[in-house]
C-alpha cells in the first residue's frame, strides 16, 4: 500500500497485489518509498488538468504554498531566499496565469477543496 497526500479527512492510497509467488521484498518497498513523491506530484497535476487550472513552475507552486500557509512578501522571500521583488513579480505572473487579481483568489483557484 502506498499512501499519498490527501485533504483532511480523506485519505488516498495505491493498492499493490502480487499474485502467486513471492511476497514484495524489502527493495520493492524501497523503490516505492523512492517513488512515492513522484506519484504524488503526478497526481496532483491530474488533479489540476482536471480542474482545467493552468500549470504553475515549481517554483511558483512552492511560493503559492506559501502563501496559503499566511505568509506575507517578505517572509516568503527569507524562505525561498529571494527578493521581495521577485515575490512580488512571482505573483503577478501566478495571478496572470491563473487568471486572477488577489492572493486569495490565487490560492483558491490553485489548491480548491477536494470532493467530500
Amino acid at each position: 500500500m502506498l499512501c499519498l497526500s490527501a485533504p483532511p479527512g480523506r485519505s488516498r492510497r495505491l493498492l499493490f497485489f502480487r499474485g502467486p509467488g513471492p511476497d514484495f521484498d524489502e527493495r520493492d518497498r524501497l523503490l516505492l518509498a523512492l517513488l512515492r513523491p513522484h506519484l504524488n506530484e503526478l497526481y496532483q497535476e491530474l488533479q489540476l488538468r482536471r480542474r482545467d487550472v493552468p500549470a504553475l513552475t515549481t517554483r511558483q507552486q512552492q511560493l503559492l504554498q506559501l502563501v496559503a500557509r499566511g505568509y506575507g512578501n517578505s517572509e516568503i522571500a527569507r524562505e525561498l531566499v529571494v527578493s521581495t521583488a521577485t515575490v512580488r513579480k512571482h505573483l503577478e505572473n501566478i495571478f496572470q496565469r491563473l487568471y486572477v487579481t488577489s492572493r486569495t483568489a490565487a490560492v483558491a483557484r490553485a489548491f480548491p477543496p477536494g470532493p467530500l
